[in-house]
């Protein structure tokens, strides 16, 4: 065996090794796949947003459920479009506790959310974004893609890029995102799929970017430009997408509560917080 064989065997042998030991003990597993093969896309991407302003592009983007300064429930918390703002070359989605409540809206933990849809739209092809995490627990970040339109016949797909549920967690859990995808039939919810647990280094002080590339036959999930997950496509609906950044508030009926990201949010040292996002960029593959 060559000395290059050798080294490939050891490498494969330890990603074995490490696979099997974070599903053992439900640790997040580090990017150890492919780099991404830039070469296979569009130079000019087919969206993309700087966020180099100072406002939010109204061409680019709905805010709050499509609603500028009306206030939504949205799962333990409320959204008002006041809590999204682009600032120092980057769009920031804020969380805080409000205790006069905004726009006629009552005390409570208050974000928001953004949206692309009828503004851009695209079937498979390279998404990614740069961002850091908001810090604190009870509430998770999310950059995903959503499919609309099949009525109340039809299927759509979700695919959660990155969601960031895991900062109340100790450890290499701590720093760590999920991937998931999410199948929808007649507009019911027919069942999530958690791809991946990934090992990010720093997310909530350091920027990161965070991809997907989606094709006929697979959905490959990246961090920093490096595999980290991926799963087929079967059984998954193909259907234009638009991207979506959101920050929730774990519980329900605008009552914090505990939930998936763990313990119901407080008012403490990590509020208020903000997603922070760098850019955004989607491209399609060349013909």
């Amino acid at each position: 065996m060559t000395l290059a064989n050798l080294k490939r065997a050891l490498a494969a042998a330890i990603a074995f090794v490490w696979v099997a030991v974070t599903l053992i003990f439900d640790l997040p597993l580090v990017p150890m796949g492919e780099k991404l093969d830039r070469s296979k896309f569009e130079e000019i991407p087919t969206f993309a947003d700087e966020f180099d302003g100072d406002t939010m592009d109204p061409a680019k983007w709905n805010p709050n459920f499509h609603q500028y300064n009306v206030v939504f429930e949205q799962r333990g918390g409320w959204w008002h479009s006041d809590m999204v703002e682009v600032k120092d070359g980057a769009l920031r989605i804020n969380t805080a506790y409000k205790p006069e409540g905004i726009g006629g809206g009552p005390a409570g933990f208050y974000s928001s959310g953004i949206d692309a849809q009828y503004k851009f739209e695209q079937t498979y092809g390279y998404f990614e974004a740069r961002c850091k995490l908001p810090r604190g627990g009870g509430k998770w970040a999310a950059f995903w893609l959503r499919s609309h339109g099949a009525g109340p016949v039809g299927d759509d797909i979700e695919i959660d890029i990155m969601e960031a549920p895991n900062f109340a967690k100790t450890g290499m859990n701590h720093q760590s995102i999920v991937h998931n995808i999410h199948k929808y039939s007649n507009w019911e919810h027919q069942g999530g799929k958690k791809i991946a647990k990934t090992f990010v280094k720093n997310p909530y002080d350091e920027f990161h970017t965070y991809g997907v590339e989606w094709n006929e036959k697979e959905i490959i999930f990246y961090v920093d430009g490096v595999e980290s997950a991926r799963r087929d496509t079967e059984g998954l609906a193909v259907k234009d997408v638009y991207p979506m950044f959101t920050v929730e508030i774990g519980g329900e009926n605008s009552i914090p509560g505990e939930s998936w990201v763990g313990a119901a949010i407080q008012d403490d040292e990590n509020l208020p917080s903000s997603f922070v996002v760098d850019y955004v960029r989607a491209y399609q593959y060349k013909k």
